[in-house]
């Protein structure tokens, strides 16, 4: 994963459920990540750092 990847979370984190889709604003390293996520209408629910742990890819535009 890298810096303007679409992620998707694999599990619920933060006060977030699984499924939501985010886009990695910062890398910090292969573990961690600055991420943006957003609800299904495109508005910012928060930027949150986040491990790769409960992150996977996501198809563009998903």
């Amino acid at each position: 994963m890298k810096e303007l990847d679409i992620v998707q979370l694999t599990r619920d984190f933060e006060g977030l459920a699984t499924g939501t889709n985010g886009v990695i604003v910062l890398q910090y390293d292969s573990t961690c990540f600055e991420v943006e996520f957003y609800d299904n209408t495109g508005e910012t629910i928060g930027v949150y750092t986040t491990p790769a742990s409960v992150l996977a890819l996501c198809a563009r535009g998903g």
